[in-house]
Formats: C-alpha cells, structure tokens, sequence
C-alpha cells in the first residue's frame, strides 16, 4: 500500500473550491442565500415526495433501528427529517434559515410527522461538550459543507455528537451530464473522502441516484 493522503493538500484544494464557489454568490451562503432560496428548494424536493432522504435513508437503514436518533446539519426544508422521522424514533434538525424552518414546519405538518425537534442556529455556534455530545445513533450533513472554507472542525464537531455513525453526503461527477460535470463543485466528494482518509476515517462509500424537479 502506498503513504496516505496529504491532508494538507486535500484541505487547500478544498479552500480553493470553496473561494471559486462564494464568488459566484452574492448573499451570505450559510444564511441569506438560503432564505432567498427556500420555497423553490422546498418544492423541488415536495415534487417527487422526497425521494433524495428517502433514497439516503434506503442507503443508511442497515445501521438504524426503530428507536434510533438523528441529527440533521442543514435540514432545510425537511429533506432527511421527514422520511427518516417515518422510520425511526426522533429526528433532531439543525437549521439557520428562518424561512427554511417555517417549510420544514409546514412540510412536516403536510406530512405527518411530529417526532421531531429544531436548532434555529449554525451549527458551528453549537457548543461541543454539551448536552449534545454523544446524544445521536446518527449526525448527517448535505448540500452543507460547501458553504465553509474550512470543513474540518465540522467533522470532528459531527463526531462529538454521534454515539454512532456519521453520513456526509456528497456530490459526484456524472460524466454523462455535460452540466454536473463542468459544474465548481463536482469534486466535493473526492476532496473529502481523501481529507477523511488522510485523517485515518475510511468511509463506507454507497451511492444513491435521484432526479427532481425545479421552476
């Protein structure tokens, strides 16, 4: 076997992405940009009943039971909350935009589901060493991490919460999509899977594919 990934090459390409990335954006990424965003966000994904938490869900239930918790890093609108709430005990939702909140409210309530709880903050204004330490089977994040130049205190605050498994979920290239891949971004997953291993975590690798629809 050959040496391990540099991390500190891995995280400077990350840092490099992520400045390609805000540049492109002219409102706050972790907050305003969302909040402009919501309603369109929250009908694509009410346009096919879910089926990107649901499909996350089918790839992670072999680790999940009935009585299982989760947290969710950047709920939005209710991606994972409401079909893995469906599935499992509680699900405890991490979200700074307000408007994406009221949606993840309303979306729940259309649904049915009320076993679930809100953090209107981000995440990295959480304290670890809290009440949160360890409390979850499971921590997700998505469509998230893009937002950071810095990922990994994210990661290390996401293990300080589970008692379990963590997911990070993650784009990759489709080289049969023109668009995905000349798209910033479509490297997010092999930057972070080689941060990971750089840092001794060899994660367990599923895919999932999925479409929607959007205005």
């Amino acid at each position: 076997m050959g040496d391990k990934p540099d991390f500190s090459f891995w995280n400077a390409w990350w840092k490099e992405k992520f400045h390609e990335r805000v540049e492109h954006i002219r409102a706050n990424p972790q907050v305003d940009y969302w909040d402009k965003r919501a309603r369109d966000f929250s009908a694509m994904r009410r346009s096919n009943d879910y089926d990107y938490g649901r499909k996350t869900y089918a790839a992670l239930r072999h680790i999940l039971s009935a009585d299982a918790t989760m947290l969710d890093i950047g709920a939005g609108p209710g991606s994972f909350i409401i079909p893995f709430a469906e599935k499992i005990k509680f699900a405890t939702a991490v979200e700074p935009s307000h408007e994406m909140v009221h949606l993840l409210r309303e979306n729940a309530a259309e649904a049915g589901v009320s076993n679930y709880a809100v953090i209107e903050e981000l995440v990295q204004d959480l304290p670890v060493g809290g009440a949160l330490d360890r409390a979850f089977d499971l921590v997700t994040v998505s469509l998230v991490f893009w937002m950071y130049a810095d990922v990994w205190p994210l990661i290390l605050q996401m293990e300080a919460y589970t008692k379990a498994y963590c997911a990070i979920v993650a784009e990759i290239p489709d080289k049969k999509n023109p668009r995905s891949a000349s798209s910033c971004d479509v490297e997010e997953f092999q930057i972070l899977y080689n941060m990971l291993a750089a840092q001794g975590r060899f994660a367990n690798v599923h895919t999932i594919d999925y479409r929607c629809e959007r205005s």
